[in-house]
């Protein structure tokens, strides 16, 4: 006999993964011969390694799915990409370590600095997810998603972050005044900053901005 409640259940797992992520393959308690082991029985392999080639990934992991399925699913996938977002400020870590070792920078406070404020702009909610899903729910009940976020939109989503930087942080950015350092930068990043249109003129009036064009003309001898 049909049992009408799991039937429920294992579409809602479906439609609530394309709503919150993209067209979803749920497998619920797959009978698989694996070394990976969870609650005493034989789990997916993806489970015990989320890794994947080209790309970031995570366990998004939730209780309780059977209580509240819709809820679970929301759940699952903001943890996986919260996880991946710490994956990609880890690569963007990585990147600024690589300039400050080329560009020599003697000071660890500016490097922090910049790494803050690119990190910052790397939101989860951003990060664009494999539109295919895998998802496996436990004996107990807690659902398991495999979140994937392939490589290639991710680094544009990183270098979406470092213009976002660069944009609202200019401090930050201009403390770095020399173009060798800047152009290590958009190499290490693979962007091409806009060209900034104003200077300051005085250290000591921050306020008071020309623009290049406007540097040295009009003077009276």
């Amino acid at each position: 006999m049909i049992n009408v409640k799991k039937v429920f259940n294992i579409a809602a797992l479906g439609v609530f993964l394309a709503l919150f992520g993209g067209c979803a393959s749920p497998v619920t308690n797959p009978q698989v011969k694996s070394e990976c082991m969870q609650e005493g029985v034989g789990a997916p392999s993806w489970v015990c390694k989320p890794q994947v080639m080209n790309g970031y990934s995570s366990l998004g992991i939730a209780e309780n799915y059977k209580a509240n399925p819709a809820q679970t699913i929301h759940e699952a996938l903001n943890n996986g990409r919260t996880e991946i977002a710490k994956q990609i400020q880890l690569q963007v870590k990585d990147k600024i370590n690589n300039f400050s070792r080329v560009t020599e920078i003697s000071s660890k406070e500016k490097v922090d600095n910049l790494y803050a404020s690119i990190a910052e702009e790397v939101k989860p909610m951003n990060i664009t997810l494999e539109k295919e899903m895998k998802s496996w729910i436990s004996p107990s009940g807690k659902l398991y998603v495999h979140v994937i976020a392939p490589k290639s939109t991710s680094d544009e989503e990183i270098k979406t972050a470092v213009k976002t930087s660069y944009a609202n942080d200019r401090v930050t950015w201009l403390s770095f005044k020399s173009k060798e350092a800047l152009n290590n930068l958009e190499k290490e990043f693979g962007v091409t900053m806009p060209i900034q249109q104003q200077v300051t003129v005085a250290e000591m009036f921050r306020t008071e901005k020309v623009t290049q064009s406007s540097v040295g003309r009009n003077r009276k001898k």
